[in-house]
């Protein structure tokens, strides 16, 4: 066995041990607590059969699991990881008091001489992450992921610095008809973060725009959606009832006159 392979070993193993520990920090549901390690465990390259893995690589969560980030610390990294389908699902209070939580932290980082904050750590780790749709991390690339990681929290300032670069690449690049539009997964995090309720993503992996929300509607119950979906039944344009703030349109078309509808329901100007 390769000095890699081992580490990569030693790696998963303290992930395996932590995972269940870290899936509850975050909050996951009921459901998705009985597939903790392994969902967790595929972040990580160097599976039993990489012929099938696509590994994101190095995130909040598994930092958690491995302890580089103080424990104190933890629950908000992991809660601010939750995937997009599982953030949406929870309850209306628990993904606002989220989401403030990371307002304020960022509203109060204001000097670098500031103790570090539960957002500081998140940033930072996530400089050093591939957040976006379809990004796959190598074996080589993962160790390189937490060693840089490990180096920075060394050092305060390096530290503080990944935290602002992170802040600012997350930060929404654009407004369509007022709400902000991204073309990054991360950036639906970004805008929320940012003190927007409401968003667009445009997934260039399965070409459709996804309109999300943390208010508890975004008011397109009755909306007349194309109702397309694909060959498998999978839904191409429309609302799912069980999650009324999150919507799907395949077209700019219909992404405009949605957005119409969505900024009247919520008043955005």
């Amino acid at each position: 066995m390769t000095s890699q392979s081992k580490q990569l070993l030693d790696i998963r193993r303290k992930v395996e041990k932590n995972a269940e520990r870290v899936a509850g920090l975050a909050g996951w549901t009921d459901q998705t607590m009985r597939f903790a390690k392994e969902t967790i465990l595929d972040w990580i390259p160097g599976g039993k059969m990489p012929e099938l893995e696509t590994p994101s690589g190095f995130n909040p969560m598994i930092a958690s699991a491995l302890d580089m980030i103080p424990r104190e610390m933890q629950k908000f990294a992991c809660s601010f990881h939750l995937p997009l389908g599982q953030l949406v699902q929870l309850p209306t209070d628990k993904r606002i008091h989220l989401f403030r939580n990371a307002r304020q932290g960022l509203a109060k980082r204001i000097n670098k001489d500031l103790p570090f904050l539960p957002i500081d750590w998140w940033l930072a780790v996530n400089h050093f992450c591939k957040m976006d749709e379809g990004e796959v991390v190598g074996e080589e690339e993962f160790l390189e992921q937490i060693e840089s990681f490990q180096k920075a929290t060394e050092d305060h300032e390096v530290l503080f610095s990944c935290a602002l670069k992170q802040r600012s690449r997350m930060r929404p690049a654009c407004r369509v008809d007022g709400i902000p539009f991204s073309v990054k997964y991360s950036g639906i995090q970004g805008a929320f973060m940012f003190d927007h309720d409401c968003c667009v993503w445009f997934s260039e992996k399965d070409e459709r725009f996804y309109i999300v929300t943390l208010r508890p509607s975004l008011g397109l119950e009755d909306f007349p959606f194309a109702g397309k979906t694909d060959k498998s039944g999978f839904m191409l344009s429309g609302i799912e009832l069980s999650r009324p703030n999150w919507a799907i349109t395949d077209s700019f078309e219909e992404l405009g006159k949605a957005l119409g509808a969505v900024r009247s329901f919520m008043g955005i100007e």
